[in-house]
């Protein structure tokens, strides 16, 4: 895969962003509503492949540019959800979706429609930050991952790669980040690899300054856990491109293709 399979026009008050992401089974981006807004999720399953969509919450009939579709929502105590599914291309489905705290905004029916309907075939070639360089044989190889992703978040970026589950490869431009635990607990040793300073949460998460960025393997759920030192190889054996992303890699050379 070098493109999204689709894109979202602008609509009223509404732009794609450049948040992306590759599933083993769709892809998605989201859209926003200004700067500090952000909206609904746009998934785009492959052809065959339905969506997992909630059992509960009441169900209307609505259309997508002619199409028939299905509108969902669900309300929880303390959170709602919402979906507008539809048959994107034949034996292709897509889902617009929202989430929120407290009671759905009104006019939340007609807002996901009209997302839905500014999705379009063809999308733009997707570039990462980070190109995957050795991976030690402890490590799955990188034409096994399930996700890959990239979000921005108040002028970071973070790119995400995941092995079934159970390894996780990322990095982020917030330099700032340390490595905790997933109880927040500190990390349990820092050290230098190559020159790069590093740290780590004992079983649990590994990380290396790599340049301008912050690059970790999350590794709690891993059985075997495959042993430090193939870790620390695999994080400083990464490439990592500038901020600007004119200078960032197509996802095949990314990973390795």
């Amino acid at each position: 895969v070098r493109e999204l399979g689709f894109h979202v026009e602008p609509g009223p008050g509404f732009a794609q962003t450049d948040d992306w992401g590759i599933e083993r089974d769709h892809q998605w981006t989201t859209v926003a509503y200004g700067a500090d807004d952000r909206g609904p999720s746009v998934d785009v399953y492959y052809q065959g492949i339905s969506p997992s969509l909630p059992s509960t919450g009441t169900r209307d009939a609505v259309t997508v540019n002619g199409a028939p579709g299905t509108y969902i929502e669900h309300v929880r105590k303390d959170e709602w959800g919402a979906h507008v599914a539809w048959e994107y291309a034949p034996d292709s489905w897509a889902v617009v979706s929202e989430r929120g705290d407290s009671a759905p905004p009104p006019g939340l029916r007609t807002k996901l429609v009209t997302v839905a309907e500014a999705v379009r075939s063809g999308g733009k070639t997707l570039r990462v930050p980070i190109r995957v360089g050795t991976m030690p044989a402890s490590l799955p190889p990188v034409a096994t991952a399930d996700t890959v992703n990239v979000q921005y978040f108040d002028g970071d970026w973070s790119w995400w790669l995941e092995f079934n589950g159970e390894i996780h490869l990322w990095a982020t431009s917030q330099t700032g980040m340390d490595c905790q635990g997933y109880d927040a607990s500190p990390y349990t040793e820092s050290f230098s690899y190559r020159g790069h300073p590093g740290c780590l949460v004992d079983g649990e998460r590994i990380g290396l300054r790599l340049g301008t960025a912050n690059v970790f393997i999350d590794f709690v759920d891993a059985t075997p856990k495959p042993p430090i030192d193939d870790m620390k190889q695999a994080l400083a054996d990464l490439t990592l491109a500038s901020y600007d992303q004119t200078t960032w890699f197509d996802l095949k050379t990314a990973l390795g293709g």
